[in-house]
């Protein structure tokens, strides 16, 4: 039988909600420490209550299975632990953050797949794609792949994309049958279901509130000095609406309370590792920021796009080649 070897709060909730994956019983949760900005242990262990209340939500055994090392800031793979010690076999599946980790007799044969992490395409094959391929694409995606160089250690049978409320990403990929991309409906659906159940015990509603608001998910690598200009911009664009700061659970740093007011206020601890996505649930909530994981599942009308001041960071630390280029003109659009 599969087992899916997976890390992250956002990835078992795609994984579960997706509803695919029914010949696989066990979720094997892996944490990933980047020790260039560790977490605490607290945090950790928020995260894995979080995970397992989503997969005992949709009927999957979940354990929790141990840590593993990695070093965001280097440009080698000699800080990467050795996943040797877990259990995987042919035919498992591997979310792309557990695949970057050394694995030797992975290295050697195609057999397993991989289940994404985030929202960029390129990154993710950048990550995930195994000996060097060459693929002939429409135009389209062959623009996508020209960030990437298809290589890292473990090869795949077939790799799992983010779906995009317009559809995008099917379209993109649709000749490629080495990608299957996740159902939209269906995950939007059983977003609906698990938020529910999660707003039961966390009181999500109580803090988010009835009336039209925004939610900014803080960038966690745009400079905290430099952070005060950015809100400005985005109270000023908010026009009066109150907005809601949700830190990314990878951000250690301590917010300052001197950046807050009456119509920016921070999000709970106990609500940071609720996935983004989960909290547009609540009809009243609209996005405002800058390009991230989450604009794939919203509708694009519920965006107001706020620029950076300083948009050379995002650049050189946070990019999403894929969505600037082939979702943004067409999101665009629609944006508030």
């Amino acid at each position: 039988m599969r087992s899916a070897f997976l890390s992250g709060v956002s990835v078992v909730l795609w994984f579960c909600a997706s509803g695919i994956f029914r010949d696989i019983k066990k979720i094997y949760y892996i944490e990933v420490n980047d020790i260039s900005s560790p977490k605490d242990q607290d945090e950790y262990d928020r995260e894995y209550a979080l995970a397992k209340m989503i997969a005992c939500f949709f009927n999957y055994n979940i354990l929790r299975c141990g840590r593993y090392n990695f070093d965001y800031l280097s440009e080698d793979r000699s800080s990467f632990d050795s996943i040797d010690d877990l259990p995987i076999n042919e035919n498992d599946i591997l979310s792309a953050n557990v695949s970057m980790f050394k694995h030797k007799k992975l290295s050697i044969k195609p057999s397993i797949e991989i289940f994404p992490e985030g929202a960029t395409i390129i990154n993710q094959l950048n990550r995930i794609g195994g000996f060097k391929r060459y693929y002939r694409f429409k135009q389209g995606v062959k623009k996508i792949l020209s960030y990437c160089n298809l290589r890292s250690v473990i090869d795949a049978r077939k790799y799992y994309v983010l779906p995009d409320y317009l559809g995008i990403t099917g379209r993109l990929v649709k000749d490629l049958p080495i990608y299957q991309v996740l159902p939209i409906d269906r995950l939007l659906e059983n977003f609906q279901k698990i938020f529910s159940y999660l707003d039961s015990a966390y009181g999500i509603s109580k803090v988010l509130g009835d009336s039209p608001v925004y939610i900014h998910p803080v960038s966690a690598v745009y400079p905290m000095d430099d952070y005060g200009a950015w809100l400005r911009s985005i109270e000023e664009s908010a026009a009066g609406k109150v907005i809601f700061l949700k830190k990314h659970p990878t951000d250690t740093r301590a917010f300052p309370a001197a950046l807050l007011d009456r119509h920016l206020k921070l999000l709970p601890d106990a609500l940071s590792s609720i996935p983004l996505e989960l909290l547009f649930c609540k009809p009243n909530i609209s996005y405002i920021g800058y390009i991230s994981t989450t604009l794939l599942f919203l509708e694009p009308a519920r965006v107001k796009i706020v620029e950076p001041p300083r948009k050379d960071i995002m650049f050189t630390k946070m990019f999403y080649p894929g969505l600037n280029d082939l979702f943004c003109p067409v999101w665009k659009k629609y944006w508030l």
